[in-house]
């Protein structure tokens, strides 16, 4: 398995940004798809909870995102680096993000890429719209590994008309819920998000 990375450095900067709004950093989007296992925060104060989001880019309309996963982690202290364990699906070229509401700051400087932001909280967290402020990056950050698998199914197509044929099916997966019906022994693949 190779490592995955995602966002910025989580250090001390010279500004910051304030509670209320939802950022996506822009910079050093996921390398790999996966999970990211830890998220990186400097808060230049503290609050009490944030959610942490892995986020991709809709096509239309431009800046417009979807969450792909979220986590709740809880109160966040000010002043030092903070580490997190999480467990949030991730994909190649997706971005990480962060809401904290009620009061805090976290590091920030014009270092960076640009960070997306979008006043309050995402409740839908689907297809939401975001301004795009250039030039800026958060001390937000995750890492994680690659856990999707590639498997080979060897079997046989059996055709209307008696017609058989053989089968190579390539999936990638990451879950298999097999059923057995009956004496028949079929089998159903369900692929779960």
């Amino acid at each position: 398995m190779e490592d995955i990375d995602i966002g910025s450095a989580a250090i001390n900067r010279s500004n910051w940004q304030d509670y209320g709004v939802s950022f996506i950093v822009k910079e050093n989007p996921a390398n790999a798809s996966g999970r990211i296992t830890s998220v990186d925060v400097w808060f230049k104060s503290s609050t009490s909870g944030a959610w942490v989001a892995t986020f991709y880019p809709n096509l239309t309309p431009p800046n417009t995102f979807t969450a792909r996963d979220r986590q709740w982690i809880g109160p966040i202290t000010g002043g030092v680096k903070e580490t997190f364990e999480v467990d949030l699906a991730v994909g190649e070229g997706n971005y990480i993000g962060i809401f904290f509401g009620l009061e805090g700051q976290i590091e920030a400087d014009e270092s960076g890429e640009g960070i997306w932001a979008r006043v309050g909280d995402i409740y839908t967290w689907e297809k939401e719209l975001f301004t795009f402020i250039p030039n800026i990056t958060i001390s937000l950050g995750g890492a994680g590994l690659v856990t999707s698998s590639t498997k080979t199914l060897t079997g046989t197509l059996t055709m209307s008309g008696g017609l058989t044929k053989k089968l190579k099916l390539l999936l990638i997966i990451r879950k298999i819920k097999m059923i057995f019906r009956g004496d028949r022994s079929e089998y159903d693949i369900e692929l779960e998000k």
